[in-house]
């Protein structure tokens, strides 16, 4: 073989020998973002389930801003004020909600919900007095949570002239909740156990809360306990002191006479 051909013949075999190293194998292409564009050390596409939580987020944020801002007195934020207020764009309003109804609805809604803890009934076992202070406390709380957007609600009724859907099922909520929490004296009762009920409706709803705190510029405490008192007095008006004292657990005391009635069912109409 000529000396010259030497090197070529080495390169050759060099050649050679690197593909069949690399023979198989694939030089993996730049990492994809979610966009489907290049980016360097990009883990790849984002699963569906991760976009929706963070639209889930993000979309929590626009309502808690909006119930922020209806906190502070702006009974009638904008979609700007509430992206501002959330930290995001106008667009991302009306991407989460089809209008500025729709996004107080939702807020609305979301309010109701959280505090439907507070309408479980009280133990039905406690003594009347026990119970009275457990139903005071928790319309107490119960209504100073949703003043400021139960003020709103009364805004939108106001501008609308038709009735928010919404409130209806926080009222058959809360009338279950009084005819759970006292039926057993509701059950004693002669014919009169649905206006007993109403009576009992009418005095913890938020109108009247809201007349006592608003209006007539009472402390949260002292309208708790004009409640409690405008219970106790419904109840004594209706049962009489002897049928309360027993309620209570003390001797003595004698069951009023006549037919035992059922508590009217409290209908919850569908939302």
């Amino acid at each position: 073989m000529p000396p010259a051909a030497c090197p070529f013949i080495c390169v050759v075999a060099t050649l050679t020998t690197m593909a069949s190293q690399t023979k198989g194998m694939r030089t993996p292409g730049p990492a994809r973002d979610s966009r489907g564009g290049s980016r360097k050390g990009a883990p790849g596409p984002l699963p569906t389930d991760g976009r929706r939580a963070r639209g889930e987020r993000t979309r929590l944020e626009v309502l808690e801003a909006l119930l922020d801002l209806v906190a502070e007195g702006n009974l009638l934020p904008t979609a700007q004020a509430v992206a501002e207020r959330a930290g995001v764009a106008l667009r991302t309003v009306y991407h989460h909600f089809d209008d500025v109804e729709e996004l107080r609805r939702s807020a609305l809604d979301l309010e109701l919900a959280r505090n439907e803890g507070t309408l479980e009934p009280v133990e039905p076992e406690a003594g009347l007095d026990e119970r009275l202070r457990a139903v005071c406390r928790r319309t107490r709380r119960r209504n100073e949570q949703l003043t400021p957007i139960r003020r709103a609600a009364l805004v939108d009724e106001s501008r609308s002239g038709t009735r928010v859907e919404e409130l209806d099922h926080e009222r058959a909520l809360r009338r279950k909740f009084l005819a759970e929490s006292f039926a057993s004296e509701l059950s004693r009762l002669d014919g009169e156990s649905r206006t007993t009920l109403d009576a009992l409706d009418a005095a913890t709803s938020w109108e009247w809360w809201d007349y006592l705190r608003g209006r007539l510029k009472r402390t949260a405490a002292s309208a708790e306990r004009v409640l409690e008192l405008t219970l106790r007095d419904i109840l004594l008006g209706h049962l009489g002191a002897d049928t309360l004292g027993r309620a209570n657990g003390h001797a003595g005391a004698t069951r009023p006479t006549g037919r035992r009635q059922e508590v009217p069912p409290a209908v919850i109409p569908r939302r």
